[in-house]
């Protein structure tokens, strides 16, 4: 089995604790080593291939392929825009990395959103934590006040798989 698939399970098992992690990769040198080690320490009862076939499961439902993700989020932020009284535009910009076996392909992006700082701020969150396909990182927001309504300025990235 692939190592990914036991540092998954051992990270479920600890709960996250760098620490725990740390140690065990130390101590055993592989994380198939340190699970083999340690699983009946922590009283798991998870099968770490099925863990890691719903962690895939997972990423696909959020990482769409590129050319899904390059047409369907400027298509779903079209008909978000108008629940939030705000107008957006997206631009992919040229800082590409493509996915591999092991990881997300990204692609970065440009976005301007205008309107009641309300509507904007909520539409920004809406995009960056509910979207239903797309997984999305933001890197900077800019926010200038301009007459009766606000724009932001938004550099992040969109990953692919």
């Amino acid at each position: 089995m692939n190592e990914k698939i036991f540092y998954n399970a051992l990270n479920i098992v600890t709960e996250s604790n760098y620490a725990k992690l740390s140690s065990l990769l130390k101590k055993y040198q592989s994380w198939e080593k340190a699970w083999q080690k340690t699983n009946t320490l922590f009283e798991s009862k998870i099968n770490p291939s099925e863990e890691w076939g719903r962690l895939e499961k997972s990423i696909d439902t959020l990482a769409p392929p590129k050319d899904q993700l390059l047409f369907g989020l400027s298509s779903w932020m079209d008909s978000q825009e108008r629940l939030y009284g705000v107008s957006a535009s997206l631009n992919f910009e040229g800082r590409e990395v493509e996915a591999t076996e092991d990881t997300l392909g990204r692609v970065g992006f440009l976005m301007s959103i205008t309107g009641p700082l309300e509507g904007a701020l909520t539409f920004l969150k809406e995009i960056e934590t509910r979207s239903p396909r797309f997984l999305m990182s933001l890197d900077s927001v800019d926010i200038v006040k301009a007459d009766e309504s606000y724009k932001l300025s938004v550099s992040g990235y969109a990953f692919f798989k």
